[in-house]
Formats: structure tokens, sequence, C-alpha cells
């Protein structure tokens, strides 16, 4: 009697795993399948295609990118050639180097 009860339960409840391990009620996120109009798609990628751009061409962000920190202090990973490189003008890049002083300084305090 006791066997039976056991096998019953480990029956209900592999039956149980296996129904709740199943993925058709997992909704499908991806953008291209999913109920979004197709105007709302348009609308999605071209916004993405122009942050994408936006984040490549504009100059303080790319120098604001390169500002990481390094042993406790931060610093500026782009030198003034690799600047003009990149069409950077030099005056910007002498007001990063500043900026960076200024996060050093604040950070010391």
């Amino acid at each position: 009697m006791k066997t039976k009860i056991i096998y019953s339960t480990l029956i209900m409840l592999s039956l149980f795993c296996m129904v709740a391990c199943t993925d058709r009620d997992i909704p499908n996120i991806n953008i291209e399948n999913s109920s979004i109009e197709q105007s709302d798609k348009e609308e999605y990628f071209v916004n993405d295609n122009e942050l994408k751009y936006k984040m490549q061409s504009d100059k303080e962000l790319l120098l604001v990118d390169r500002i990481i920190c390094k042993n406790s202090v931060f610093i500026l990973d782009l030198s003034e050639e690799e600047a003009e490189t990149l069409q950077i003008p030099t005056e910007m890049h002498r007001r990063c180097i500043q900026y960076v002083e200024e996060l050093n300084n604040k950070s010391e305090n």
C-alpha cells in the first residue's frame, strides 16, 4: 500500500514537472515576430539607427567614452594625435583633459 502511494506521488510529480516546464506560455519578445504594427517597428529601427549614428559621430561622446578609471584615478585614454585622427578639435580634447583633472580633484576630497 505504501509503495503504491509513493509510486503514484512520483508519477504525479514527474507529470507536473513536465507540464510546468513546457515553453508554450512564454511570449515571443522578438520584435520582428511580435504583434507591434509595422509603422511602430520602422520607427523603432529608425530611432535605433539615429542613436547609433549619434554615438559614433558625436565628438564629445567619443571623448567622454574614453575617460576611464585606472587605479582609482581618472584618465583620458586618447592622445591628442589620436584625437586629431578622429577629427576631434584640439581645444575640445584639452577641455576634456581639464574635466578629467577636475574629476580627480573631486575624488581626492
